[in-house]
């Protein structure tokens, strides 16, 4: 089992992203998305993760995933990210 850190869409009530905990089911090939390297190149893939959240399943490219720890707050300060576990 794999827990995967997705990151959907600011929140605009707290200006935080919204982040969720998904379990991963295994790897799709889908539309070409750009995505760029740890020295700034950029490049295409096809690659998308497919995860599910209780009995649903959607396939997420990986710029949806986020390196966040569970503790960091929101850049704003204000709040902690929205974390919704399953």
């Amino acid at each position: 089992m794999c827990i995967v850190w997705l990151s959907s869409k600011v929140n605009d009530r707290l200006y935080c992203n919204e982040v969720y905990c998904l379990l991963s089911e295994g790897f799709t090939e889908g539309k070409p998305y750009a995505m760029e390297t740890a020295n700034g190149k950029h490049f295409a893939t096809t690659q998308y993760l497919r995860a599910a959240h209780g009995k649903s399943e959607k396939e997420w490219p990986f710029i949806s995933c986020s390196n966040m720890p569970f503790t960091e707050v929101c850049p704003c300060g204000t709040a902690p990210n929205q974390v919704m576990l399953t």
